[in-house]
């Protein structure tokens, strides 16, 4: 699976500036990084009266922009997408994810507070590190908002442990389903052996196969 990492603290400690800085340095050393910034607030990303919102407000069930560099999706969503289900539909090809919000989700996290924003350290549970201008005692490594480069290699080490991980999900129409471990290991030693074996194959990094079920199929 895409290692995700979050990044927590209070409104104005520097989230913000702080990812931006680590996707620069993490690109520079060749891996390609993702960003997840995640509101509570309702976001219209087209104007309306342009024909992708038209089409959006008919009730198209999605709407695609492309252009020749970029390509951008808008799409009604029944249930709140999860870190994992936005790094595994739409990021399949990143070396590593970061995420701002989902204060709620279960995901390892580098914590910041900056002294002229709050004088109270980020609760430490679930962190991995954190970054800070405070005096901090802390079972966790803790960076100074400078060392951008150190808290870097903090995550190229978290890429490189999980990254080469094999792992199975299934989806069933959009839904994570809870796979016991019997049958991940036949997914791991049959499918992808399988898939292994085809040309073409040899530098897959991600194997999805998506199977179409005709409404109304009974099991056999």
């Amino acid at each position: 699976m895409i290692p995700i990492i979050g990044i927590t603290g209070p409104s104005g400690s520097g989230k913000t500036a702080l990812a931006v800085k680590l996707i620069s340095e993490l690109k520079q050393r060749g891996y390609k990084v993702a960003a997840i910034k995640h509101t509570r607030h309702q976001v219209d990303v087209d104007r309306p009266g342009k024909d992708s919102m038209m089409y959006y407000e008919a009730g198209a069930a999605a709407v695609s922009l492309a252009s020749p560099d970029k390509v951008a999706v808008i799409m009604p969503s029944d249930e709140q997408w999860s870190p994992e289900d936005i790094a595994l539909r739409l990021f399949p090809e990143v070396d590593l994810v970061l995420v701002e919000g989902f204060g709620d989700a279960a995901i390892p996290r580098i914590g910041v507070a900056r002294k002229n924003v709050s004088a109270k350290l980020p609760d430490q549970k679930g962190l991995i590190g954190l970054v800070t201008d405070l005096p901090a005692k802390s079972k966790v490594p803790v960076f100074s908002f400078e060392q951008v480069p150190a808290i870097a290699d903090l995550l190229e080490g978290y890429i490189k442990r999980l990254g080469p991980k094999r792992d199975v999900r299934l989806d069933v129409n959009g839904r994570k389903i809870m796979i016991k471990p019997f049958i991940k290991d036949f997914f791991l030693k049959t499918i992808a052996a399988m898939v292994d074996s085809l040309k073409g194959t040899q530098a897959a990094r991600r194997i999805q196969i998506l199977i179409d079920k005709p409404a109304g199929e009974d099991r056999e």
